[in-house]
């Protein structure tokens, strides 16, 4: 399995990201955004290959798991995971 990294923000923030890169998922029957991609800083754009990152709520914080090379599958079951 990939290294998959959690960071729990106190409160929401919003990024731009295109919408074809962002697909809608589940966790725990929660609604929550799966992005394919990141800012590839060498050619200054977005790159669809650069990681994986899964956001979503609970309560007031927002949780994000980002992954260079995870599945969709493994970050569901890891956020599922999260107490």
């Amino acid at each position: 399995m990939e290294n998959i990294d959690l960071t729990i923000c106190g409160q929401p923030f919003n990024w731009l990201v295109e919408a074809n890169d962002v697909q809608e998922v589940q966790v725990n029957g929660q609604p929550a955004a799966l992005v394919e991609g990141g800012w590839d800083v060498d050619p200054g754009q977005w790159s669809r290959e650069a990681a994986r990152m899964l956001n979503w709520m609970k309560g007031n914080e927002m949780y994000q798991l980002y992954s260079p090379g995870a599945s969709v599958e493994d970050l569901i079951r890891t956020a599922e995971s999260n107490p």
